[in-house]
């Protein structure tokens, strides 16, 4: 249950991460923080839910078979759903030749796997100020 007196409060955020227990640890953070969290294992889940609900920030991991967060990102900002929706990308193995790729228009921030759930809270938190 979110926090009523988070930063995050009366915010929904979709979490793409395609192992389940990261994704229940980021979405647990982002929860005491006072988010609603939609959970989502890989890009097609994720434009599944993105189809049946509104978000506020989309929080995805990079490293994903079938579909990079990069890839997943890119087909959802092609196909011009949110635009303006923030975004987070987190990785255990972010590469110089890959922090190439975040452009602003994919991503708004990144975190390097481990992260102080603390800081992802408050860039999450900035991000949908």
């Amino acid at each position: 249950m979110p926090s009523e007196n988070g930063p995050l409060r009366g915010r929904t955020v979709l979490v793409v991460e395609d192992h389940e227990d990261m994704r229940d640890l980021i979405s647990q953070y982002l929860t005491s923080g006072g988010a609603t969290v939609i959970g989502a294992s890989n890009g097609a889940s994720a434009r599944e839910a993105l189809a049946q609900c509104s978000v506020d920030l989309i929080v995805t991991d990079i490293a994903m078979p079938t579909e990079s967060g990069i890839e997943m990102m890119e087909r959802i900002r092609a196909a011009g759903w949110l635009r303006e929706v923030p975004a987070i990308a987190i990785s255990g193995e972010i590469r110089t030749d890959e922090l190439v790729r975040f452009r602003p228009s994919l991503f708004q921030a990144v975190l390097a796997k481990p992260f102080d759930p603390a800081r992802l809270v408050a860039i999450a938190s900035e991000l949908v100020g």
